[in-house]
């Protein structure tokens, strides 16, 4: 039963939200502003991994 549920492709989109809901994420995706990222995480790395 497992490896035929390991073997089944699918594609998980918002599409559905974006279609019934009018949702627009905030975020496309991670490299729609790196630099922005990048600094955030490393605001919240503890000081000594600075």
């Amino acid at each position: 039963m497992l490896q035929l549920a390991a073997d089944q492709d699918e594609l998980v989109t918002s599409a559905k939200a974006h279609r019934l809901l009018d949702w627009v994420p905030r975020h496309i995706s991670f490299t729609d502003a790196p630099t922005r990222h990048y600094r955030a995480w490393k605001a919240a790395q503890p000081f000594s991994a600075r």
